[in-house]
C-alpha cells in the first residue's frame, strides 16, 4: 500500500481518486478476521452487501482517452468532486490503495464508476455514469400455491435507474438503446453466465440490484 504525505498528488490519465467507506463490517483481532455484518433483513454477512465498493470522490483525472485502454465509450454525465460513488467491486479489491491519516484510497480507472450519490446518501440525487444501469430480476408466476421459495427470470430485469445512454463507443458494433428507461423490462445474455453476488450486487436505500451497462440488453419486453 502506497503511504501518501498529502493528497496533491497526480492522477494517471483515467483514473480517479477515491476516499473508501468501509462497509465490510469484518471485526480484525490480530491476525483474526471476523464477519459481523447483517444484511437489511438479519441474515448473515454476505459479500454482496457488505463489500467495500464505495468512497467520496476526491480526485478527476487531467484527461481522459478515448480508447480501448482508457474510456471506450462516451457519456455526458460526470462525477461531481465530494460525491459518494459506486465502483465495480473486483477491480477495488485489485486497485492500487494508499494510505494517508488512517484513510484508505483507492486509484480507480474512471470507467470503473457506477453511479454517484451525494454525501448524505439522498437518493433521489443519484446519477447513473459510464452508461450503468440499476436493475432487479422479474419474478416467475408460481406455478403453485404450494410453492414457497420465489424464483425468478436468470435473464430479464425491470429498470430501476437508467440514467443517460453512452453515445458513442469505439467498438461500431456496441449501441445504447435509448428507449430503455426506469420501469422498462429488457431480456439479456445473462442467463448464460454466472451473476456473483459479490460482482454485480449493491445495495441501496434497503433494496438490492443488479448493476451492468445499458448495452447488455437484447431486447425489451412488452
Amino acid at each position: 500500500m502506497i503511504q501518501l504525505n498529502n493528497l496533491d498528488v497526480k492522477i494517471p490519465k483515467n483514473y480517479v481518486l477515491v476516499e473508501v467507506i468501509d462497509d465490510s463490517q469484518i471485526l480484525k483481532t490480530g491476525s483474526l478476521e471476523v464477519k459481523v455484518g447483517k444484511t437489511k433483513d438479519g441474515v448473515k454477512f454476505n459479500e454482496g452487501e457488505h463489500s467495500v465498493r464505495r468512497g467520496y470522490l476526491i480526485k478527476l483525472p487531467d484527461r481522459v482517452t478515448y480508447d480501448e485502454a482508457g474510456i471506450p465509450w462516451k457519456n455526458p454525465v460526470v462525477p461531481k468532486i465530494g460525491n459518494i460513488v459506486y465502483f465495480d467491486y473486483l477491480t477495488g479489491f485489485s486497485c492500487d490503495k494508499a494510505i494517508l491519516k488512517n484513510k484508505i484510497y483507492y486509484i480507480l480507472p474512471y470507467r470503473s464508476l457506477i453511479l454517484q450519490v451525494n454525501p448524505n446518501m439522498n437518493t433521489n440525487t443519484i446519477e447513473m455514469l459510464n452508461g450503468f444501469i440499476l436493475a432487479q430480476y422479474i419474478p416467475k408466476t408460481k406455478e403453485s400455491d404450494l410453492e414457497v421459495i420465489q424464483k425468478y427470470y436468470r435473464d430479464r430485469y425491470t429498470v430501476k435507474r437508467a440514467g443517460k445512454p453512452n453515445t458513442e463507443y469505439k467498438d461500431e458494433n456496441v449501441v445504447d438503446d435509448p428507449l430503455i428507461q426506469e420501469g422498462t423490462k429488457i431480456i439479456t445474455q445473462f442467463e448464460n453466465y454466472p451473476v456473483l453476488e459479490a460482482d454485480y450486487q449493491l445495495h441501496l436505500d434497503g433494496e438490492s440490484y443488479i448493476y451492468f451497462q445499458r448495452n447488455a440488453a437484447i431486447g425489451i419486453i412488452d
